[in-house]
């Protein structure tokens, strides 16, 4: 059964040579394949290599393989004068390292899509989708993401063991990089790579990565700040002070890691509110608009201008 869906996301400037971002990427890609997909990952290397027959008709009447069994597709992107040139490859040790090596181009993207495959052999759920991305706007900045479904099935415990793994993920990969902007929350059903409240406010990626000296993208059970947003809200000690985080933690690079509460069941309207209202000097401006297929979305519905003390700048 399809329970709700995580999001795991840092943003960061892509590094100066070909051999840091391989290393940046193949650490993000490895390391939240093995951490958050443990389970599916021992099946599918037990598996050994993978039919490719599914991928390579065009028809989508071929199935990957067997229902109930592990699958996952290396998908690279590489910019090319005329847009750009996408590869595909179903898993096998040998296509896994070929991926790898592709990363020395400092692809467009690069994504690694897990799943176990549903009863007429094609990809469902459960899944992790883990990419490595640069938007042709933003070529300056990567976006390290991952989503996954979790089960209804999951006992509360369960559920709460789970984030907390995702949540240990995030805080290892924040620690490597000099990170701009993160986040986890589960609001990635229906906005995917937008924040909730780009979604709410109309806002792309495209049209806020370049802004994160400054500004957030959003805000949600834990965010990660840069050094720059971080001295515009006073610090880390002024921002304890809000008391809107349950911690707040200076990370290597100077940026801030803030948890709104012990757990994300835990994070509830007082809360994000009491985070909203920390925040608001730092995120985008504008009335949120409310969407009725947007269900997920943990968000206050007020201009951070006007709780900020500060005027429209578009």
């Amino acid at each position: 059964m399809r329970g709700r869906q995580l999001r795991v996301e840092l943003d960061c400037r892509v590094p100066e040579t070909a051999a840091e971002f391989a290393e940046l990427a193949q650490g993000w890609l490895e390391g939240a394949l093995r951490r958050l997909g443990a389970p599916l990952m021992a099946d599918l290397e037990n598996a050994g290599p993978l039919p490719s027959e599914g991928l390579r008709d065009r028809s989508g009447l071929v199935p990957f393989g067997e229902p109930g069994s592990v699958w996952m597709s290396l998908v690279t992107a590489a910019a090319g004068a005329g847009g750009a040139r996408s590869s595909i490859a179903a898993w096998s040790a040998q296509n896994w390292d070929r991926f790898v090596d592709r990363l020395q181009k400092v692809p467009v993207e690069a994504s690694a899509k897990l799943s176990v495959l549903g009863a007429e052999g094609y990809p469902d759920v459960p899944f992790l989708n883990v990419s490595v991305e640069r938007h042709p706007e933003q070529r300056d900045w990567v976006v390290l993401s991952c989503d996954g479904s979790t089960s209804r099935e999951a006992s509360p415990a369960e559920a709460r063991a789970i984030r907390r793994v995702w949540a240990d993920f995030l805080r290892e990969q924040a620690e490597l990089t000099v990170a701009g902007f993160g986040y986890l929350s589960d609001e990635a059903d229906y906005e995917g790579p937008r924040t909730a409240l780009e979604g709410a406010l109309g806002l792309f990626p495209e049209e806020t990565l370049g802004l994160l000296d400054t500004q957030l993208r959003g805000y949600s059970w834990i965010t990660v700040v840069s050094p720059g947003v971080a001295d515009a809200l006073g610090g880390a000690e002024a921002i304890t002070k809000t008391q809107a985080f349950d911690e707040v933690a200076v990370l290597r690079s100077g940026a801030l890691w803030l948890e709104a509460a012990p757990d994300l069941a835990e994070y509830d309207m007082g809360r994000q509110h009491r985070v909203f209202e920390a925040l608001a000097k730092v995120l985008p401006r504008g009335l949120p608009g409310r969407d009725r297929r947007a269900r997920n979305r943990r968000l206050v519905y007020e201009n951070a201008a006007e709780v900020a003390g500060g005027t429209e700048s578009g």
